[in-house]
């Protein structure tokens, strides 16, 4: 299907370039009003497309008083073009709120003008229907969200397939172009700066017009009126000048702008709208009507915008818990959107992937495959072995302990394992008096978002401070305090890393009397 429609678009294209070798001179007047349907404006661009596979389609009416008028030299005004009106039937469709594709065809119902040009390289205007040149955009959101302000590129091209002399170009018509503005159900802005390449014409009179590449501005904007939001007022301006083919910057033959009020209507809350534009032009290059009157009725459907997800796993910014990292959604609230803890079935604090017996609890060691077992015990010595050190010793600054307070995953309960490492440091703060006030600090490693680390970090915190007052320590000589995962001890990239970032420590903040150490 695809191959079949970019043949017949180049067919098109062929046939249209070698009919203008053999038809009689032809010229595009249609003038600015080349709306895609679906935008609120009639003559600037809208960046990008709201709606994920959303088909739009407008019936737009135009009409035109003196499209085309030369002086001969005689000095002698003559509307070469005296009305011309003008069917455009459009649809369009947006991909992904980001990409739209749009194709108009126009039809030239009625035209009017001098059936004896004062120049022979003129031709007349017929009077039949005829039809004028195809044309297609395309277009994609850069920057910005799809309901709020942003920035588009798009490209839009002119298919020389018209069938009368004043309907459309010999050649191909082409126009890049940048788009930016907003639109929503307060209004709408619209900004449009672009090229416009077609082929150089030099049409007849007392000094020559020239028709050839321009450079494009639009300019639009709407607010709207009633409480129900479904009717807006604004104006808009389109400015092209000519720029090749000799012609002079801002030259009044060579130059138009066309100035609209346009008013629009969406019926009742509905899909359809129907809108009205009336306004006049300046300069009087070829297009530059006196004044245009447009009738617009659309199909316009509004889809809802989708809310933003930077990392695109489904769930919203503004429920995500991760909103960096791709996760998934979850009951608990603290981890929807982020992605799961990693499972650990015999609750050794070593992760199943890393776990060399995963089905027993183990202790951590260097050795890939007995990482996650259990230490083997050497055959006990003849004599009795030393005393061992205490698990928790006073500094000059804290109490240091040989092994780490275990948690259960993700939570601020504590392991039964972790019962005789804080007997101990019940043990010093009970023998050491002089110690007026201990922080119990708690740190995380880097998983999920800072909130949440900085949460479990002071729970972790207080649940140790809760265990030591219930073991006689006064509550007045603590204070819990967590930092998240602020002050690592190593790197986070990995699982023996965040082990050792995930820790309680105990920091003397006030004592008086000796310091440790002294008798």
């Amino acid at each position: 299907m695809q191959r079949l429609l970019v043949s017949s678009l180049l067919a098109a294209l062929a046939w249209g370039t070698s009919a203008a070798l053999w038809a009689e001179p032809r010229l595009a007047i249609e003038g600015p009003a080349r709306a895609v349907a679906g935008d609120p404006s009639l003559l600037a661009a809208s960046p990008g497309a709201i709606g994920s596979g959303t088909l739009r389609a407008a019936a737009l009416l135009q009409f035109a008083s003196e499209p085309l008028v030369l002086t001969a030299p005689s000095q002698n005004v003559h509307a070469i073009v005296n009305r011309q009106l003008w069917l455009q039937l459009g649809a369009s469709y947006a991909i992904a709120h980001r990409f739209l594709l749009a194709a108009t065809v126009p039809a030239l119902l009625e035209q009017h003008g001098e059936a004896r040009p004062f120049d022979a390289t003129l031709a007349p205007a017929s009077a039949g229907l005829a039809l004028g040149d195809p044309y297609v955009v395309l277009r994609s959101r850069l920057l910005g969200d799809a309901d709020g302000f942003a920035l588009g590129l798009g490209m839009s091209a002119a298919i020389p397939l018209a069938t009368s002399a004043y309907a459309g170009d010999p050649a191909l018509r082409l126009q890049p172009f940048v788009a930016a503005g907003h639109q929503d159900r307060a209004g709408f802005s619209a900004f449009q700066l672009g090229f416009t390449w077609r082929q150089s014409q030099t049409l007849p009179g007392i000094l020559p017009t020239r028709v050839g590449s321009s450079v494009d501005l639009a300019i639009a904007g709407g607010l709207t009126l009633d409480r129900g939001r479904s009717t807006r007022l604004g104006p808009e301006l389109a400015a092209s000048a000519t720029l090749g083919n000799g012609a002079k910057l801002l030259d009044a033959r060579s130059t138009a702008v066309t100035l609209l009020v346009h008013l629009e209507h969406r019926l009742r809350q509905g899909p359809f709208t129907v809108g009205a534009a009336l306004g006049p032009s300046l300069g009087r290059a070829p297009g530059a009507a006196d004044y245009r009157a447009l009738l617009r009725l659309a199909f316009a459907p509004e889809p809802p915008v989708p809310p933003p997800d930077s990392d695109t796993d489904t769930v919203p910014d503004t429920t995500d818990m991760c909103p960096s990292l791709r996760g998934e959604p979850s009951n608990d609230p603290l981890m929807h959107g982020c992605p799961p803890l990693p499972s650990d079935f015999d609750g050794d604090g070593i992760p199943d992937t890393l776990d060399a017996c995963p089905r027993t609890v183990g202790e951590p060691q260097l050795e890939r495959k007995l990482h996650g077992c259990p230490r083997l015990t050497a055959p006990p010595p003849l004599a009795a072995p030393p005393a061992a050190p205490p698990a928790a010793t006073l500094e000059a600054s804290k109490i240091t302990i040989s092994e780490q307070v275990q948690f259960e995953t993700g939570t601020a309960q504590l392991r039964p394992e972790s019962s005789a490492i804080l007997e101990q440091v019940a043990q010093v703060l009970q023998k050491h008096p002089e110690i007026e006030l201990l922080e119990v600090a708690g740190h995380t490693d880097d998983t999920g978002t800072d909130d949440l680390n900085l949460r479990l970090s002071r729970e972790r915190a207080s649940a140790v401070l809760e265990w030591l007052v219930s073991r006689g320590v006064v509550r007045q000589r603590l204070r819990a305090e967590g930092y998240g995962r602020k002050h690592p001890l190593d790197d986070n990239t990995s699982e023996e890393g965040r082990a050792k970032n995930r820790r309680v420590e105990f920091v003397v903040l006030r004592r008086s009397g000796p310091r440790a150490g002294d008798p």
